[in-house]
């Protein structure tokens, strides 16, 4: 029922109309026999005692109240109001006109007037109290309100009404156990999905997951439709907590299926099909998406940052420059932009979008990386090297310099400059000492230069102490054993490098010039060659093969 609308009820019209019957009968059983004794009878030697007196009924006051009960029903509350009116004059003590009395005086909107009639009516039941709720209600008096309805369901538990009222005022009130409780008794009445989907909401918000899962689940019993989505995604938000991903992510595609047109839904199960790297089916909810949101480019970024993970370039490129040339000027469009040209090969291209990268966000390590590549591939080691320089005063994360050092040290050691690329080296150590890529990388040259083996071999095992089984690091202390003669040693780490790393020329090299080494050649030649299939352009490994 709305705040000012009376409800029409049909139980109080019906007993109204029982009254009106009532007293016409009376007066028809009263008129009969004009007062007459029944022939034979002795009125006054009966033997029985006196009735007690009565409190009977006034003609005149029902008359009234039939005529205020016909212009309520026809919706003439004035005169219905009236009506009653007169009849209390004539019949003051009457709680049934009391009570018509003051519910017109509700439908006409007069919520305090309801209050006064009402104090005067002693006998109260359920209609009293949800009449005195709705007034209180009505007036904003939440607290009397909430207070009259508890009244009506203490003395009629069954009185749905009124809990659906007090579950609302208690929601509101952010009394959640009680809205449960409310909520509780309406199932019980008149169980239907919106009511168990509400229940667990409720207890959602307490954090009681099992319960709310369970009324989730009665919720679905009821209705399984597309009417019934939210509690799909209750328990597909209950999954997720619980660190089910699985079930979180099944529940969630049943409520896709159901609201394919929800793009919250939907933008969520693209979220996960992104994290899982399901990437054919976070294609399909993407371009489902975008036509129901056609201007949020976020989501056509989306789409094509989807197409470059599956190496689909040809349709990421066309997206990126698609938003580009519409004039979005979202870094995203030239960093995927930049890395799509580089696969592609369009290196210029690429080089342009990195820079415009770099100048968008200086402090962003990925462009200086990805300019570092390009320039990389294209042999223009000092460009590369100038533009880890350039983006190293820009960096404020000192694991973000540790990253540019560490492919500035590289670079510097391609180039040639040796003492240079062993010095950036040592200052990654010195901020992060357990920078097992920079330990091993360092030993490693410092053993190919065949100086300051005693240092490599310390750095090499300090890797190995933080990374044990990485193949890479074995063969590196391997290479320092076979530089310092430990030809035997050198076999034993090589041969354990080769169990991680079966497939990589450097190892197959390194292990048949141990053989070599152990004068062991026809060892050293079958691996010397399995070297040679991967990396069949290494010209060391041909003149070793051809010795």
């Amino acid at each position: 029922m709305g705040t000012h609308t009376a409800r029409f009820d049909y139980k109080l019209y019906m007993r109204r109309l029982y009254f009106i019957v009532l007293i016409l009968l009376l007066g028809i059983a009263d008129g009969c026999g004009g007062g007459k004794a029944l022939k034979g009878i002795d009125q006054g030697t009966s033997g029985f005692p006196p009735l007690q007196s009565r409190n009977m009924i006034d003609r005149q006051a029902y008359s009234f109240y039939a005529n205020g009960t016909i212009f309520e029903a026809m919706g003439e509350i004035a005169m219905a109001n009236r009506q009653y009116a007169e009849a209390l004059r004539f019949y003051p003590d009457s709680p049934e006109i009391r009570y018509a009395y003051a519910g017109t005086f509700f439908r006409l909107g007069d919520y305090r007037r309801v209050l006064k009639e009402l104090e005067s009516v002693r006998r109260r039941g359920v209609g009293h109290w949800l009449l005195l709720a709705d007034s209180y209600r009505a007036l904003g008096v939440n607290d009397s309100a909430r207070a009259a309805y508890r009244e009506a369901v203490t003395i009629d538990s069954n009185n749905v009404g009124a809990y659906h009222y007090l579950a609302a005022f208690y929601q509101q009130a952010n009394q959640l156990d009680s809205a449960v409780w409310a909520y509780g008794n309406i199932s019980r009445l008149s169980a239907s999905f919106r009511v168990f989907q509400e229940i667990g909401n409720l207890q959602m918000r307490l954090n009681r997951l099992d319960e709310a899962k369970e009324s989730y689940f009665q919720s679905i019993a009821l209705d399984s439709s597309e009417n019934n989505v939210r509690s799909y995604l209750g328990l597909s938000v209950i999954y997720e907590q619980s660190g089910n991903r699985v079930e979180a992510k099944r529940y969630l595609e049943m409520a896709g299926r159901l609201s394919p047109q929800n793009a919250m839904i939907q933008n969520r199960l693209l979220g996960y099909y992104e994290e899982d790297n399901e990437l054919d089916k976070a294609i399909i909810v993407a371009r489902n998406v975008i036509p129901l949101a056609p201007q949020d480019r976020n989501l056509v970024r989306r789409l094509g940052i989807i197409y470059y993970d599956a190496d689909s370039l040809r349709l990421a490129d066309s997206i990126f420059t698609l938003l580009l040339n519409q004039g979005d000027e979202n870094i995203l469009n030239y960093y995927y932009g930049g890395r799509t040209a580089f696969l592609k090969g369009d290196y210029d291209r690429a080089r342009t979008d990195f820079r415009k990268v770099t100048a968008m966000a200086d402090s962003v390590v990925d462009g200086w990386l990805n300019l570092g590549l390009v320039y990389q591939v294209q042999d223009s080691t000092d460009p590369e090297i100038l533009s880890y320089r350039d983006g190293l005063q820009f960096m404020k994360n000192p694991d973000d310099s540790v990253r540019l050092l560490f492919v500035m040290a590289a670079a510097l050691e391609k180039k040639g400059s040796f003492d240079s690329s062993v010095a950036v080296f040592e200052s990654i150590l010195k901020i992060r000492p357990e920078h097992s890529q920079s330990l091993n990388y360092l030993a490693y040259m410092l053993a190919e230069r065949g100086v300051r083996l005693d240092y490599a071999t310390e750095l090499v095992q300090n890797a190995l102490a933080i990374i044990p089984d990485n193949g890479a690091y074995i063969d590196s202390y391997g290479w320092i054993l076979y530089k310092k003669g430990n030809f035997r040693g050198a076999l034993e780490q090589m041969l354990r490098a080769y169990n991680y790393i079966s497939n990589d020329a450097t190892i197959l090299e390194h292990l048949g010039d141990v053989y070599q080494a152990l004068a062991d050649s026809a060892n050293a030649r079958i691996f010397w060659k399995r070297a040679l299939e991967i990396d069949p352009g290494n010209r060391a490994i041909k003149e070793k093969l051809e010795q």
